[in-house]
């Protein structure tokens, strides 16, 4: 059975910096809100990276591994 124990995050100083990706709505900047990398023992890891738009308050989702973008309420980080 595997550990459900607490365990620490890794973490990097990425956050809040601005991206190459533009806002859908109002071709604004993008800034990185955060970073998620799914724990190894639920399988293959998945990184999902949070951005949201400054302009706008739009939120998106991007699967890094397949490259697909999905709108975020941005206002729940």
């Amino acid at each position: 059975m595997p550990s459900l124990n607490p365990q620490r995050r890794v973490s990097d100083d990425s956050r809040g910096a601005i991206t190459g990706h533009r806002c859908r709505g109002c071709r604004e900047d993008l800034v990185l809100v955060r970073r998620h990398v799914s724990p190894a023992r639920l399988g293959p890891s998945i990184t999902t990276e949070f951005y949201q738009c400054r302009a706008c308050d739009s939120g998106y989702a991007l699967n890094v591994a397949t490259g697909t973008w999905k709108a975020w309420a941005a206002d729940e980080a």
